[in-house]
């Protein structure tokens, strides 16, 4: 891909559609209570959030590919950012959504806060991606083992421990 920008915005889209939604069938399911619209309504809104966010995600990719340095130095971040309380916040607001609003009202937040959670793993990963121009399987399986890790801190089984104990072993790795 080399960082260019209708690249990126393929995978990008890409990526927030294959890795993200299946993040959220859960909240899906029970904001949709049987009704495609309310579906489709809290879908667009949750994607819109992660399609807004690709011009600045396209900036900061374009930093952290610049060096293998700069891209060990975004996961240590990465690692950082799961640490944080804010983080822990934003997550448990992902697990616990009131369905009883707009649809798309629902979906636009719950965008929000996902995006607020896990949008530095998602420029980490695209920069892994790009940085290393890694065959499309293994760019796949790259991205298909973080959106099960996503799946996994989004889920009411995932403890602030368990996923801050996963943000110090990230940190450890990028020393």
């Amino acid at each position: 891909m080399h960082h260019d920008p209708i690249g990126f915005a393929f995978m990008w889209a890409a990526m927030s559609l294959v890795m993200m939604v299946p993040t959220v069938l859960r909240p899906t399911a029970r904001v949709a209570r049987g009704s495609r619209g309310r579906a489709a309504a809290f879908l667009l809104g949750y994607i819109a959030c992660w399609f807004a966010v690709g011009i600045p995600a396209f900036a900061l990719t374009g930093l952290a590919i610049g060096s293998t340095v700069a891209l060990l130095a975004c996961w240590g971040l990465v690692g950082l950012w799961q640490m944080l309380p804010s983080t822990s916040a934003l997550l448990r607001k992902c697990q616990s959504l009131n369905a009883e609003r707009p649809a798309l009202l629902l979906g636009l937040r719950q965008g929000s806060w996902c995006v607020g959670s896990c949008w530095l793993l998602m420029i980490a990963t695209m920069a892994t991606v790009d940085r290393f121009a890694l065959p499309l399987a293994v760019g796949i399986a790259v991205m298909v083992g973080v959106a099960a890790f996503i799946m996994w801190q989004k889920s009411p089984r995932a403890s602030t421990q368990s996923i801050r104990m996963v943000g110090v072993a990230v940190v450890v790795a990028t020393v």
